[in-house]
């Protein structure tokens, strides 16, 4: 009995606490209804007004997330990664070859200029030096972004790159 005595009191030193607050602020009245029943009228602005039972009147509030809407989120941008991160790789994968391609045509120009300026024949093989420079039909020669390296070949040939998917198409 004494322990169900010692927490009421504390609860009402709690609430008294958060009564007298509310009460010195000028938001709280004390009234009753017609039936007799102690009412707490707690003016929320000068506008509206609000009647709260005085047994049920509770001064916390929830703030934050609980832990099942955190974990509905993290599910929810799991299965967004799930279904992204397959095209993102697949895309980039893409432009890496068609980067490579395009470096491909870009030595085949190269070669054709090369050979007309200097009257060389299809059979000729043209060297980085010859195709790669300042004063070059390249200034700086391409790299495959796959890592891969191009194999000039002869004029008549089309370069070609070790990475087996990067291919020049006819």
């Amino acid at each position: 009995m004494e322990m169900q005595n010692s927490k009421e009191k504390r609860a009402t030193f709690r609430l008294r606490g958060v009564f007298l607050s509310l009460w010195s602020a000028g938001r709280m009245e004390l009234c009753s209804d017609d039936r007799g029943t102690r009412m707490l009228q707690l003016n929320l602005n000068q506008f509206s007004s609000k009647k709260v039972n005085a047994m049920n009147f509770s001064p916390r509030r929830q703030r934050g997330f609980t832990l099942i809407e955190i974990m509905i989120v993290v599910a929810i941008i799991g299965m967004l990664a799930a279904v992204a991160l397959p095209s993102l790789v697949r895309a980039q994968k893409t432009a890496k070859k068609t980067t490579c391609i395009n470096n491909l045509k870009t030595i085949e120009g190269a070669k054709i200029t090369w050979s007309l300026d200097n009257k060389k024949g299809d059979q000729d093989v043209p060297s980085d030096a010859d195709l790669f420079g300042n004063d070059r039909p390249v200034s700086k020669k391409p790299e495959c972004p796959a890592g891969g390296t191009y194999d000039l070949k002869a004029v008549a040939e089309k370069p070609t790159c070790s990475v087996p998917e990067h291919v020049i198409p006819n």
